[in-house]
């Protein structure tokens, strides 16, 4: 029989994840939205060209699909480092300078730990 091992990682919030966060739901929800990406063992779908992932996950009673994006960075093992979070209805994508800004964020975030 096979055995499934669950990896408890440290969950880090960045700067810009706290502040989009706070928009879109309570201290709360945030928890089970952090709670709902750890569950979902990393099933995010990497931004192309980044360290990045992203996930949909349900808000309030919208479900996924009219939820929020979840930009994140997983370490296996050790973090998962959340950076952003924006409503599909306030934007499709994040732009290229915010893929570049999040990205390096995440960099300064790997060499400091």
């Amino acid at each position: 029989m096979l055995k499934y091992v669950r990896i408890v990682c440290e969950r880090v919030e960045s700067p810009y994840f706290i502040e989009s966060a706070k928009r879109y739901c309570s201290e709360e929800e945030k928890e089970a939205i952090m709670d709902t990406v750890v569950e979902e063992n990393h099933r995010g779908n990497q931004i192309r060209g980044t360290k990045l992932f992203k996930i949909e996950v349900p808000l309030g009673s919208r479900g996924k699909k009219g939820g929020a994006r979840v930009i994140y960075y997983y370490q296996l093992g050790k973090h998962i480092y959340f950076v952003f979070m924006y409503s599909k209805s306030d934007k499709k994508d994040l732009t290229s300078y915010e893929r570049t800004l999040f990205n390096n964020e995440v960099l300064k975030f790997i060499a400091a730990h």
